[in-house]
């Protein structure tokens, strides 16, 4: 059974972690009065079932041909001293071996009001319908499609922007940035990841340490500096470019210059819905 964590959350002055059941059964969700609603991924697992043979007949075995799968993998960074390990076969928590914390390896959907802090080194899903206000929120990866106000986000490894999400730049932390396809933003102060894939429409000052992605159909204006740009057929791109080592140098340079500091402070950012465009006649 997964379990929601709330670490220093109201009602725990003592600093203790209590421990709430997420669900029952697959598909139920933990509403608490005037709290959150989290569904786990853990909730939607199927156990394959063994066709029954006929009565008095024992379970056929095993194909000699079938395949042996290899345990699952992960890299595991811990989100309480910052230790990283590999962890083999899926589980839903497990222990650091440095500081002993637990640590929560589930995946969780916030689909209504939200007011709690909520560590996973799995994905969290914000749903159109979902609110998070004063609250402080950390996973691997973070879909964002709803509204964020007054907390502390971050993914460590990429933020996914949906059409219709609300969030402040400066309060939001991701290496690597995904725009989909139908939403459009504009960032009004420099932005700075990693990799960043756009499908929508993005009009910015980009710096980038990694590899930037236009893909067909999407739009980019503004300027990028980087190392490394990948323009697929069918996108369009409006901008002032350095995509050299030059480039890359710039946009180090401006890792080094943003350490500590929260890029887009104070910037409210609306994922705008883009119409789609009218079929030929």
């Amino acid at each position: 059974m997964s379990e929601y964590r709330q670490r220093g959350g109201a009602g725990s002055g003592d600093g203790a972690t209590p421990s709430l059941p997420l669900s029952a059964g697959i598909g139920s969700n933990l509403q608490r009065p005037g709290g959150p609603r989290f569904r786990s991924s853990q909730d939607n697992r199927a156990t394959p079932s063994t066709p029954a043979g006929p009565p008095g007949t024992a379970p056929a075995a095993a194909s000699a041909s079938a395949r042996t799968t290899l345990p699952t993998k992960q890299h595991i960074r811990c989100y309480e001293c910052g230790y990283e390990f590999n962890l083999t076969g899926r589980m839903s928590t497990t222990h650091c071996p440095k500081c002993r914390a637990a640590l929560d390896l589930a995946g969780y959907t916030i689909d209504a009001d939200c007011r709690e802090t909520l560590k996973t080194l799995g994905k969290i899903k914000i749903t159109a319908r979902g609110v998070v206000a004063s609250a402080q929120l950390l996973g691997t990866d973070v879909d964002l499609a709803g509204k964020v106000t007054d907390s502390s986000v971050e993914a460590t490894r990429e933020l996914t922007l949906f059409p219709g999400a609300e969030f402040t730049r400066g309060n939001f932390k991701a290496p690597d940035i995904k725009l989909l396809a139908g939403g459009e933003i504009t960032f009004q102060s420099p932005a700075l990841y990693r990799n960043v894939d756009v499908a929508g429409v993005l009009n910015a000052q980009l710096y980038a340490t990694g590899v930037v992605t236009i893909r067909a159909g999407a739009r980019f204006t503004g300027s990028i500096r980087g190392g490394r740009l990948v323009v697929e057929d069918g996108a369009v791109l409006d901008a002032t470019l350095n995509i050299s080592p030059d480039g890359l140098d710039e946009a180090e340079q401006m890792k080094a210059t943003m350490t500590g500091a929260a890029p887009g402070a104070g910037e409210r950012i609306v994922v705008k819905p883009v119409a789609e465009p009218a079929p030929a006649s």
